[in-house]
């Protein structure tokens, strides 16, 4: 699982060793932090009352002198086709440093440098009534990360049922080089595009032997999973529109999703 990055001091501590810790101290007048472990409990919660997801595997990481922590949890569809991974981001601080807060989707992002973004995101601050609000802010989550899926998997289905041949796939490597052609940034470098076309042509996974633009479209996947996570999220919606532009799949779904950062 891709999106926790734990590079400026912060640690990674299991879920019994989280629990454990301290209660928040330092409340004042306009100042109401939580434990660690009451966010983890009520997004736990959340899924539960949601019910259309279940919560695969969960990692976290402690910084701060155990002030701030951070969060992610891999998710699978209990209902809806999904080839792909939806991941739920979130964090708490003690220390007035970010709100408490959750980033959601197919590309999520969470940095102990503060970075967090996803397709969809909300922040608590740490005011009176936290702990009252928070389950409603978090079913109002979940349920726009649902929309969000369903629409990506609208779009997903489109790819797949989009032929594609070769000349076709050619094209569309070529036009993934391009920079702010069409309002968008680049999605591959010039040296990885010989990797992109080893992808179409020899792929390493069964599921994308067939020629249509889902198989095309997780050739540039396969070879941007080593990039970092802040940039592959940005590349990612480059590839979707590049994707959207060349099968119609806006067009088909009559509705354009965009990205929350």
């Amino acid at each position: 699982m891709k999106g926790l990055m734990l590079h400026c001091g912060a640690e990674p501590i299991n879920r019994n060793e989280l629990f454990s810790l301290s209660a928040p101290k330092g409340m004042t007048d306009t100042h109401y932090p939580i434990a660690h472990r009451d966010l983890i409990e009520l997004v736990e919660q959340g899924f539960n009352r949601f019910g259309k997801y279940e919560i695969t595997n969960q990692e976290f990481g402690i910084s701060h002198d155990q002030n701030r922590m951070f969060g992610i949890m891999g998710l699978r569809g209990t209902t809806a086709k999904s080839n792909w991974e939806t991941i739920m981001a979130y964090r708490n601080s003690h220390d007035q440093a970010f709100s408490a807060g959750m980033a959601g989707g197919s590309h999520v992002f969470c940095c102990d440098n503060l970075a967090f973004m996803g397709e969809v995101v909300f922040g608590r601050k740490h005011t009176k009534n936290i702990l009252n609000e928070l389950p409603q802010k978090i079913d109002e989550c979940l349920w726009q990360l649902s929309d969000k899926m369903d629409l990506l998997a609208g779009r997903y289905d489109h790819y797949e049922n989009t032929p594609m041949g070769n000349a076709e796939f050619h094209d569309i490597a070529c036009r993934a080089l391009d920079i702010n052609r069409d309002g968008r940034q680049y999605v591959i470098k010039g040296n990885r595009v010989s990797k992109v076309l080893d992808e179409w042509y020899n792929p390493r996974h069964e599921e994308f032997e067939p020629r249509n633009a889902w198989s095309a479209f997780n050739c540039f996947t396969e070879v941007t999973k080593g990039i970092q996570l802040n940039e592959q999220s940005k590349r990612t919606q480059s590839l979707h529109q590049l994707f959207d532009q060349a099968t119609g799949a806006l067009e088909a779904l009559s509705q354009e999703p965009e990205l929350v950062n």
